[in-house]
C-alpha cells in the first residue's frame, strides 16, 4: 500500500467515486454486437477507468453507455466513444483507463453538456458523503 501512495499523479483532471455510475461496452461477439456490463472505478468529464476480468479481451478504441441513477432519475448517454490510454493489471482483473474521444465530444455540445452534469453530481455526492462521514 505505501508503494501506491508514492506513484506520482498522472492525471490531468481530478477523478470523482462514482458509486452511482454504471456503464456497459460494445463488444463483438460473432456476427452480431451486444452490449456487455463494466464496472467504473472513477469518472470525470474527459474520461474514466473501468475494471474488468484480466481474460477480457478489447480493442483500443471502445464504444459505451453511461447511465447515472439518482433518486430523481436518470441521466443516459447511448453512444460514447473512448480510447483506451493505459492498461493496469490488479489481482484478478485489469483496470483500464480510457479518454473519451474529442471528435466526436465536438460534434456534439449536447454530449460534452451531459458529461458535465454528471461529473457536477459526482462531485456533489462526494462531497456530501465526506462531510456525513466526518461527522460519526
Amino acid at each position: 500500500m505505501a508503494a501506491a501512495a508514492s506513484t506520482p499523479e498522472r492525471r490531468r483532471y481530478r477523478r470523482f467515486p462514482s458509486a452511482n455510475l454504471k456503464a456497459q461496452v460494445k463488444v463483438k461477439k460473432g456476427l452480431f454486437n451486444e452490449w456487455q456490463d463494466v464496472d467504473v472505478s472513477d469518472f470525470n468529464d474527459h474520461g474514466m477507468a473501468i475494471l474488468v476480468p484480466r481474460k477480457s479481451k478489447y480493442p483500443s478504441r471502445l464504444t459505451f453507455r453511461l447511465m447515472l441513477e439518482m433518486d430523481m432519475g436518470v441521466i443516459k448517454i447511448d453512444r460514447l466513444e473512448a480510447e483506451c490510454v493505459n492498461k493496469h493489471e490488479q489481482l484478478d482483473r485489469h483496470r483500464i483507463g480510457l479518454q473519451f474521444d474529442a471528435a466526436s465530444l465536438d460534434k456534439s455540445k449536447d454530449l460534452r453538456a451531459q458529461l458535465a452534469r454528471i461529473q457536477r453530481i459526482l462531485e456533489k455526492s462526494t462531497t456530501v458523503k465526506s462531510r456525513l462521514g466526518s461527522q460519526t
